[in-house]
């Protein structure tokens, strides 16, 4: 994971929807509230999702071409390339909107994450093991205290380590509680996972390999506007193996 600059775009759709439903949005939700109905979560977690239904497929379209942008084709979570198309990718809420209702329109809440093992590209035959990861199986679970946003971190990635050898994803020494609490959610130690930041790995050194100057290579693949899938492995790799400024 790293820091994902947000930066709204000048018209958006999601802000007339937001400002055509909120008001209302809210009203409904303070009566839920203030009911003593034993379901409220659920009433909640519905009128979430009605409301989230008022954006239309175009604005939808709209906005994960620019939040793609943003995250430079990547998973916000694990690192994966992706692109819009259903089976690769989806909107997701940071803060769910079954709980942080009125987040719901919040640009600077949406960012895109990989549909983990629903993606058409993973063969789940060739894994033993639960690979299901990212936005899909962290749903509406959100501990405020162990969160690490990282529309919000700007050193996101110092929370995290990697064995260099397996691709397997840690929790640094910065915080372990919350960098082990990400990587439980979001499932990102997983075969599928820790094989592919292997053979990102690979790819990077045979590019570097075949380079006649190797350094620069380096420094152009890992710090350019279209970074690597899995790039903060990478850096991790590539600064824990060399001595070149990469950085």
């Amino acid at each position: 994971m790293h820091f994902i600059q947000k930066n709204e775009p000048e018209v958006s759709c999601l802000n007339i929807v937001k400002d055509k439903n909120l008001s209302k949005m809210e009203r409904e939700l303070n009566t839920i509230i203030a009911s003593n109905s034993k379901d409220k979560s659920e009433k909640i977690r519905k009128l979430g999702s009605e409301y989230w239904k008022k954006v239309r497929t175009g604005c939808r379209n709209s906005i994960k071409k620019s939040i793609l942008k943003e995250q430079q084709s990547l998973c916000v979570y694990c690192e994966k390339e992706i692109n819009d198309h259903a089976d690769m990718a989806h909107l997701e809420h940071i803060k769910p909107k079954s709980i942080y209702l009125e987040k719901c329109f919040d640009y600077d809440n949406l960012v895109m994450s990989c549909n983990g093992d629903e993606c058409s590209d993973v063969n789940k035959e060739d894994y033993e093991d639960n690979i299901h990861s990212c936005g899909h199986p962290k749903k509406s679970d959100f501990d405020e205290e162990k969160f690490l946003n990282p529309v919000e971190l700007t050193k996101i990635t110092d929370y995290f380590s990697y064995d260099i050898d397996t691709g397997k994803i840690r929790a640094s020494e910065k915080d372990s509680t919350k960098a082990e609490y990400m990587i439980e959610l979001l499932n990102l130690e997983n075969p599928y996972l820790n094989k592919s930041r292997i053979n990102a790995r690979k790819s990077l050194l045979k590019k570097i390999t075949k380079s006649k100057y190797p350094e620069q290579e380096i420094k152009t693949l890992l710090n350019s506007g279209s970074p690597h899938a899995f790039i903060s492995y990478l850096r991790y790799y590539i600064s824990t193996t060399t001595n070149f400024l990469v950085f």
